[in-house]
This record gives structure tokens, sequence and C-alpha cells, in this order.
């Protein structure tokens, strides 16, 4: 399917290995990206390409559209770039999250470290 010339197939192909996060699809992606400018296919790749678990794609996708923008139509290259904002901004929030969820952890641990530390001083007297 990565070789078909059918628009629809190839959008349908390239979120599926995507969303798979399979890193072979990578280059395709993007020159399906810019060999065709319609916000129907544009939009969701370049989501898909934000939020794949493959290697680099994040990287291609924020390359990929700084070298291109002007290729697609205004409002398509508006919504793109609050697409990817977006997708910046959860990505951050979930990093923090997840320091907040091991410092939590950590703290719980020293927490409870302590407690038995007492409990076995206080045995011990």
């Amino acid at each position: 399917l990565t070789s078909k010339k059918n628009s629809e197939l190839r959008f349908k192909w390239c979120k599926l290995c995507l969303k798979s996060g399979r890193t072979q699809i990578l280059r395709t992606v993007a020159d399906f990206l810019v060999s065709q400018g319609r916000m129907k296919f544009t939009r969701p790749l370049y989501r898909c390409l934000m939020d794949t678990p493959a290697a680099g794609g994040q990287e291609l996708a924020l390359g990929t559209f700084a070298a291109n923008k002007d290729i697609y139509h205004p409002i398509c290259r508006k919504m793109v770039a609050s697409d990817m904002a977006k997708a910046m901004d959860r990505k951050k929030e979930a990093a923090s999250s997840e320091e907040y969820r091991a410092g939590l952890s950590f703290g719980l641990g020293v927490a409870a470290a302590v407690a038995v530390v007492a409990l076995v001083a206080k045995a011990r007297s």
C-alpha cells in the first residue's frame, strides 16, 4: 500500500502505520504531505505525526511543516500550526504530570520508610 498513488488509500495507510509506530513510513508521510495540500489529508497526518510512537515523528512533523508551510493554503497553515502547538502543550503537560507522579511516589516511599524505621525503633524500646 505504501506505493499506491490513490490519495485516499495512501492517507489511510499512512495513518494506520503512524498509529502503530512504524518508523519506515515516516519518509512516505513527509513526501505525501508536500505532494498535495488538501486540508482533508494534511491536518490529520500532521496530527498523527505529532502523536505517533515512532521515533522521530514529531521532529519530522515540525521540520516538514517549517520547510513547506508556504505551499499550504493560509487557513490550512493556521490550523496545522494550531494543532501542532496543542500537541506540544499536551506533551509538556504529560511530562509534568509524570514528574509530579514520580516525585509523589518518591515522597510516599520516603514517608513509608520513615514510618517503618519509627515502628522498629518503638518496638526495640
